[in-house]
């Protein structure tokens, strides 16, 4: 949460009461970001449900359809000189598989208006699933169909 000096007397206790049951609060600058939260969280061991080594440039969101999972991939390297994107290459992608959703017996597909649509492997064991991704221009969505 950002600093607390907007809350009422009623917010702070409701969460000094969460925190005193064990639940966690974390406080941080008035705007958090990715590079100050991500840490803290990890450091607190929690699942934050994707992993990737891709950098910053790299937009992920993930969504649930039915009992199954889309990722939309979204590339920001952008060369304005060349006008055009620089290509992210072999992006690793791990996700927590959410309750309800069964990969088993579906396909990865690579869905791009970059180029061909194509089938990937992927590993999925311990309510996780990892796969790469080999080449990612602009945007791409991994759908497991």
């Amino acid at each position: 949460m950002p600093r607390d000096y907007d809350l009422d007397q009623e917010a702070l206790n409701t969460l000094e009461q969460y925190s005193a049951a064990g639940g966690f609060v974390i406080k941080c600058d008035d705007l958090a970001d990715d590079y100050q939260l991500v840490p803290i969280l990890q450091g607190l061991g929690v699942d934050l449900g994707l992993e990737t080594n891709a950098s910053e440039d790299l937009g992920l969101v993930i969504y649930r359809r039915g009992n199954s999972l889309l990722v939309h991939m979204i590339n920001y390297r952008y060369d304005r000189g060349a006008m055009d994107f620089i290509d992210l290459t072999n992006v690793e992608v791990t996700l927590t598989i959410p309750d309800g959703v069964a990969l088993e017996g579906k396909q990865l597909k690579i869905i791009s208006p970059d180029g061909e649509e194509k089938v990937l492997d992927f590993v999925a064991q311990g309510g996780r699933v990892t796969f790469t991704i080999p080449n990612i221009h602009c945007y791409s969505i991994a759908s497991f169909e």
